[in-house]
């Protein structure tokens, strides 16, 4: 079922983004942090694209099409977005 591989690679990736966001806690310098956050925003990016990548189940009824799926996309864009935003400002208090 390949909607259980999508689900393992979206533990994985989730875990790599709570490792960067955990990083970020202990680092000041900005030129890390906004390493941290491309790095995060990139990772986003991968989470969104899982479903895509790997699939899920044939049947759109599944919980994991009808539930599971779309709270990733939604998870995964709020993620970029705050990353993103992040990334700008970090850059701009840079200069």
């Amino acid at each position: 079922m390949t909607c259980h591989w999508t689900g393992q690679g979206e533990i994985g990736v989730g875990a790599l983004i709570a490792i960067l966001g955990c990083l970020m806690i202990f680092f000041s310098d900005n030129k890390v942090r906004l390493g941290l956050s491309v790095a995060v925003f990139l990772s986003g990016i991968l989470a969104l694209l899982l479903p895509v990548l790997i699939g899920g189940c044939v049947m759109e009824t599944m919980s994991c099409r009808s539930v599971t799926f779309p709270a990733l996309t939604v998870i995964s864009i709020l993620t970029v977005a705050g990353f993103a935003a992040n990334a700008v400002y970090l850059r701009r208090a840079r200069h």
